[in-house]
């Protein structure tokens, strides 16, 4: 099986060039670079601040989309301790909420640890799935007892269509988001983007240990993130070792991608529209004797092409990178699991981690390969560290295009065969794309042998 085949528009500056990755074609470095990094917004930020009528009603609203008519719900009531309701009301007339009712889970986490700050107790994390979903419908859902003052506003999503081999769909990809003036203008550029699902690889809140930024963060996100599934992996940013029991408590608690997922959704699969995406953990143990690695044999075996034949995946600490700045440190999952990508014949890898956006030609096994994915770098969300820098001066021959830039991506599955990538920049408050890229799935329709 062989990997997606691209044709690439690179607009850097004011040159133009079309070429096929497969072809002799130049290694781009753009010469944009972003302004230094920008500080975390303060916590009283107007959007970072609860907007709610009471002090515990919900907040930090996100959902996930959890497979075929299931959609999973989560939110916080910030005051610790504090019993509230875990109940979605919804249905599919404005204000008909009582039509259907969910009930979920709730649970809270402490931490001791003096930077937690200490005796830290998280408000009650809930989550409820909503099931039977009807495809390509809208649902419009109110959180809590809605008899009482305690009950989040109305919102709405829309469920995906059927899945099948020539259902287009629009996925927006962002990585190392955190929450600084890049950060909100890198999420006011993705909802304007209108993706269907937004897929996260990983460094969500920056938390870092300092858990009033999770609430902060989940507030921040919560415009975009309630209306459209957020699709996360952890990143190393997540890991917040002495936080609870155990790493990743902070993130467990509050993403939940469903109860289908593999462990505390760490790592996990999903199918949408034409394509199965494989959301991989970069800091789970990966090796030939793993779980993850057993539960990715089964996964990969188990995708119909047929039905879906786009495949994705999403990881944090990218396996081709030619920036400085954390190279090198995503080969030992390489080693271990590259060649199962390649033999599924894997479409796009896309990472985070590196602040940098950097995409690959057809890759394997550190040489150009028409049979091998395409890794696309996209862990510059906008979060406080900064851009990465410098770039490697010698660009290897599998970096088709690498730039200094905050924003996010764009993929675009038109059919079974045609797609299209999307690398959009934040430039003086605007969203420029600056790399724009036409890939053919290699399992279907022509192999793009001609640039156009």
């Amino acid at each position: 099986m062989s990997g997606a085949k691209l044709i690439v528009m690179v607009l850097a500056g004011a040159s133009l060039a079309s070429f096929s990755v497969t072809a002799a074609a130049p290694y781009v470095t753009s010469e944009y670079t972003r302004p230094g990094p920008s500080s975390d917004l303060a916590e009283d930020h107007a959007r970072l601040v609860g907007a709610a009528s009471t002090a515990n009603a919900p907040e930090q609203i996100h959902i996930a989309y959890a497979g075929k008519g299931t959609m999973v719900v989560s939110w916080v009531t910030p005051v610790p301790g504090k019993e509230a309701c875990t109940r979605v009301h919804f249905g599919t007339a404005p204000g008909g909420h009582n039509a259907n009712i969910a009930i979920g889970t709730n649970e809270s986490y402490s931490c001791q640890k003096k930077s937690c700050p200490a005796d830290y107790v998280s408000g009650m994390i809930h989550h409820a799935e909503l099931v039977g979903l009807a495809p390509s419908t809208t649902y419009f859902y109110r959180l809590g007892d809605t008899q009482t003052a305690e009950a989040s506003d109305e919102f709405s999503f829309t469920t995906p269509p059927e899945v099948g081999p020539d259902v287009a769909a629009v996925y927006t990809l962002v990585g190392d988001l955190g929450q600084t003036t890049d950060s909100v203008s890198t999420l006011d550029h993705m909802s304007s983007s209108k993706g269907d699902i937004i897929i996260h690889v990983g460094d969500l809140s920056y938390a870092d240990g300092y858990q009033p930024r999770w609430d902060t963060y989940g507030r921040l996100v919560q415009p975009v993130a309630a209306k459209t599934p957020w699709m996360t992996v952890e990143g190393n940013h997540e890991i917040e070792s002495g936080v609870g029991k155990y790493s990743f408590t902070a993130y467990t608690a509050r993403y939940n991608m469903g109860s289908n997922t593999a462990y505390h959704s760490l790592y996990y699969s999903f199918v949408h529209g034409s394509a199965t995406w494989l959301m991989l953990g970069s800091y789970v143990a990966y090796d030939s004797s793993s779980a993850q690695y057993e539960w990715l044999q089964g996964a990969l075996a188990a995708i119909d092409r047929k039905l879906t034949p786009w495949v994705f995946v999403g990881l944090h600490a990218p396996w081709y990178n030619s920036n400085k700045v954390h190279h090198g440190e995503g080969e030992g999952m390489r080693k271990a699991m590259e060649k199962m990508l390649y033999d599924a014949g894997v479409d796009v890898v896309f990472s985070g981690h590196v602040h940098s956006y950097e995409r690959t030609k057809n890759v394997y096994n550190n040489q150009v390969d028409p049979c091998g994915p395409v890794y696309i770098n996209i862990g510059d969300g906008g979060n406080r560290e900064g851009i990465a820098r410098p770039w490697m001066p010698i660009q290897p021959k599998w970096s088709a295009f690498r730039e200094g830039s905050f924003g996010h991506g764009t993929l675009q599955v038109v059919n079974s065969s045609y797609a299209k990538w999307r690398w959009h920049r934040n430039q003086d408050k605007d969203s420029v794309t600056s790399d724009d890229v036409e890939v053919s799935n290699a399992l279907r329709g022509p192999r793009w042998e001609d640039s156009v």
